[in-house]
């Protein structure tokens, strides 16, 4: 709900607000969002906006899970050697919980 306000933004308030500088028009942007809703609402407001180049990353942010290649890796500080790459556990869907939670939410 903060992404149409933040387009409207000038330059400076951009910057001052989230400390990097507003894309220009003809930059590439990648929206990424958990499921990749929000990042494609992202995406259709930005070109509303006159972005013209626009893209959502469309696994959202597990995607890099679908890929064998690429390997995850635990948190670790600025500089150090990263550690061993962790094996990512995959579980199973419970469609059944999913559903409850779901009506839990109304």
């Amino acid at each position: 709900d903060q992404f149409p306000i933040a387009l409207e933004r000038d330059p400076e308030e951009w910057l001052r607000r989230y400390r990097f500088a507003k894309p220009n028009l003809h930059e590439t942007i990648i929206l990424l969002s958990r499921t990749s809703t929000r990042s494609t609402w992202a995406a259709q407001l930005a070109a509303d906006a006159g972005y013209k180049d626009c893209y959502v990353y469309r696994h959202g942010i597990n995607g890099w899970g679908l890929d064998p290649s690429v390997k995850a890796y635990g948190s670790f500080p600025e500089g150090a050697i990263p550690p061993t790459p962790e094996t990512p556990s995959l579980h199973d869907i419970d469609r059944a919980a999913g559903e409850e939670e779901l009506r839990a939410l109304n």
